[in-house]
């Protein structure tokens, strides 16, 4: 079995040591690829999380370098109690933080990309590098042939990946970046067809599912959606004094001109170019024109000038659309599987042509039954992408399989050896459907922005006032006393001979408290072994101690020495405290009497990590750590008869704390690992 290695970077940065797994999924109907990662609490040490911050992946079978499978940036992450989730998506993602304006025209000899074929790959391939400013070649971009053309392709406000969706879709192409060579690709479906064969049973793990679904089938189609625009004319007398005129039609025109010329009778005699007025939307007060039109009202309105007075002096031309459904069949399917009928509406073709050429995609699509499935495959190290072919043999099922299906989704998983793809064609019509609902919403809006962009225009005026934050709150997630794989601090799981349990607290039995009162507190959440922990009441400020001679214990496993200063060891301890604040040290003797042992002072958790500079408890259960090493050794502690503790606490108020678990460990970070889940949140507040 192949394995998989891996490699991550973050702003540059390798984390690949302290990830706990990834996954990658790369979908026909997504486009942009996305990334799930899980890190523990750690990674924020190692570097800055934030939306900007780039995303490296790479997999690899021989190095984990191998090849880059993800390019892209963080698209947000989220704290998991002491794990964060990173959420990236590849570079493709950068289309929608773009806009784009234009329409893309075949008839118009200046714009270098439509003209004169109308080619959607040339426009694709212009939206991707021009205004997506992402590389694409005509290598990366096929070429969708002087068959599928448009006349025009719009562009109104929209953004680059919205408008190359469109264009994939008309095509029922994919679309895909490719972090290995930076490039964005547009190719069709089954384009290329991958040289590996998958077979059930040999790199195809447990029995696939096949479905056959003849449910989506369409070989009888009505297409509506198509307008044709027809020509009408109307010709009107001018009285010498009349500057407004209505038309006569019920329905309202999608445009007009107006033609003008006193000395000619339009009933009778042709109109030339000479007599054309300039005419602009209803509303515009810049420029210079002759007569203002108001389509929703079928008026046009003089305004330079006033007709005289003669018959058929005036002429208007205007444009009103009607409905041409395209109907088409195939017959072959027809008579291989019955007759499926299906009547689509769709507002996102732009005439007749179009829908001609969106109606036998369709048909070619949907003219036959989907056969899709999911497979689990054995990671090899060959490169599988969505939209490819791929041969499948399956001679386990009840239904063999034996035909070349197309790749619809991928998923990948580190650490894993097997990659999951869904096979076949069968959500095609779904996708289709809510683009085109979403389109025709999109269409509304262009439509209304080409009768009154000019009429009206929104202006925003920005007042910026600077708002400056009273204080700002930061939580961190430390994890304590926790066995976790992959963590520098405490992921070694030490042998017995190099921990203790010093002391459980069970009972207050051996301690003996001066300027407190001691007794056993079995309040949840205020202990974190066994059935309590001990209390130390303070009747107010004062300097307490907590003396015991513990169950005499060899810990010189811990400590690296038989005797004298140790050479390694941390003593860890729970304290669980009622109000943290009022706490301001604790300090531990410990040795073998009470004239020969080590004074350690205590730090939390987050001060031992640099999280904060000085000794501060937060109100709940705080982690102590007591440094061997780092102590004040009084008289020659002998660490093969460790029997002597001695706890002491200072406060300035009248307050209460719960003392549990008492470990030491030959790690030089954190006490006694114990397999449990112990956390605590350390909180700071900036103003």
């Amino acid at each position: 079995m192949v394995r998989r290695l891996s490699q991550i970077l973050i702003n540059g940065t390798n984390v690949t040591s302290v990830c706990i797994d990834w996954t990658i999924q790369t979908a026909c109907s997504d486009y942009i690829t996305n990334a799930t990662l899980n890190f523990p609490q750690v990674i924020m040490s190692l570097v800055t999380l934030s939306n900007k911050a780039t995303l490296e992946i790479y997999e690899g079978f021989v190095t984990s370098t191998d090849t880059k499978i993800f390019d892209g940036y963080i698209e947000t992450y989220k704290p998991d109690g002491f794990k964060i989730t990173v959420y990236g998506k590849d570079k493709l993602s950068e289309l929608v933080r773009k806009e784009i304006t234009r329409v893309y025209d075949k008839t118009n000899s200046g714009d270098s990309v439509a003209y004169p074929l109308g080619k959607l790959s040339d426009i694709a391939k212009d939206i991707i590098t021009t205004y997506g400013l992402l590389n694409a070649d005509g290598t990366t971009i096929q070429d969708s042939g002087t068959v599928l053309t448009v006349n025009q392709f719009v562009c109104n406000h929209a953004d680059p990946f919205e408008r190359l969706q469109k264009i994939a879709q008309t095509l029922g192409w994919v679309l895909y970046y490719r972090a290995d060579t930076n490039y964005v690709y547009m190719e069709p479906r089954n384009f290329t067809t991958n040289a590996n064969v998958l077979t059930v049973g040999v790199n195809i793990v447990e029995l696939p599912t096949w479905n056959y679904d003849k449910s989506q089938m369409i070989n009888d189609l009505t297409l509506e959606g198509a307008v044709l625009d027809q020509p009408r004319t109307e010709v009107f007398n001018g009285n010498g004094s009349n500057k407004s005129f209505q038309l006569s039609s019920t329905e309202a025109p999608s445009y007009m001109n107006v033609y003008y010329n006193a000395g000619k009778n339009f009933n009778t005699t042709a109109y030339a170019n000479a007599d054309l007025m300039v005419g602009v939307p209803v509303g515009t007060t810049t420029g210079t024109y002759d007569f203002t039109f108001d389509l929703k009202n079928k008026t046009f309105l003089f305004s330079a000038i006033t007709p005289a007075s003669a018959t058929g002096d005036l002429l208007c031309e205007y444009f009103i659309q009607t409905p041409n459904p395209i109907h088409r069949k195939n017959s072959t399917s027809i008579g291989d599987y019955g007759q499926y009928k299906k009547t689509i509406t769709l507002s996102d073709v732009l005439n007749v042509s179009d829908a001609e050429i969106r109606s036998q995609i369709i048909l070619n699509n949907y003219s036959k039954p989907f056969v899709s499935g999911t497979v689990k495959v054995l990671v090899t190290d060959s490169t599988f992408r969505v939209g490819q072919g791929v041969q499948v043999i399956d001679n386990i099922s009840a239904t063999p399989v034996n035909e070349i299906l197309t790749i619809r989704t991928i998923t990948k998983k580190w650490p894993g050896n097997f990659d999951t793809m869904e096979l076949g064609d069968a959500e095609w019509l779904d996708a289709d459907a809510q683009v085109n609902m979403l389109e025709r919403i999109k269409r509304l809006e262009e439509t209304l922005v080409g009768d009154t962009a000019i009429v009206s225009e929104i202006v925003d005026n920005n007042l910026t006032i600077p708002l400056v934050p009273i204080s700002q709150s930061i939580q961190v997630d430390l994890i304590n006393d926790t066995f976790l794989l992959g963590m520098a601090i405490n992921g070694t799981l030490y042998a017995d001979s190099e921990t203790a349990i010093l002391d459980d607290f069970e009972v207050t039995t051996g301690w003996a408290g001066v300027n407190c009162t001691l007794a056993v507190n079995s309040t949840a959440g205020q202990f974190v072994v066994g059935t309590g922990g001990v209390k130390a009441t303070f009747a107010n400020a004062t300097t307490a101690t907590m003396t015991k001679s513990i169950t005499l214990t060899d810990i010189s496993g811990s400590t690296g020495v038989s005797s004298g200063t140790p050479t390694h060891g941390t003593v860890g301890l729970w304290l669980y405290a009622t109000t943290g604040s009022k706490i301001t040290s604790v300090t531990l003797k410990l040795g073998s009497s009470l004239s020969n042992y080590m004074l350690m002072n205590g730090k939390t958790y987050a001060q031992y990590n640099s999280l904060t500079g000085s000794f501060s408890l937060q109100d709940g259960l705080n982690y102590l750590v007591f440094d061997l090493p780092t102590g004040t050794k009084t008289g020659t502690p002998v660490w093969t008869a460790n029997n002597y503790a001695v706890i002491t606490i200072i406060t300035n108020a009248a307050t209460d704390a719960t003392f549990d678990y008492l470990t030491v460990s030959l790690n030089d970070d954190i006490g006694l690992n114990g397999l449990g889940d112990r956390t605590t949140n350390w909180t700071t507040t900036v103003y």
